[in-house]
């Protein structure tokens, strides 16, 4: 599974915002990463078959 091409950036800035109040203070990674899943879509890479 790949999520978006720019996590380092999306990562910082739910960092920031979490620290700025805009996203629950009390957010876990998991709450975070929620929000990406919810936010930007997830490709599925499936090995083929010989």
């Amino acid at each position: 599974m790949a999520g978006p091409v720019e996590a380092t950036a999306i990562g910082n800035l739910l960092v920031q915002a979490r620290t700025m109040g805009l996203v629950d203070k009390d957010a876990s990674l998991s709450d975070l990463r929620a929000i990406v899943r919810r936010s930007f879509p997830v490709t599925t890479y499936l090995p083929e078959t010989c």
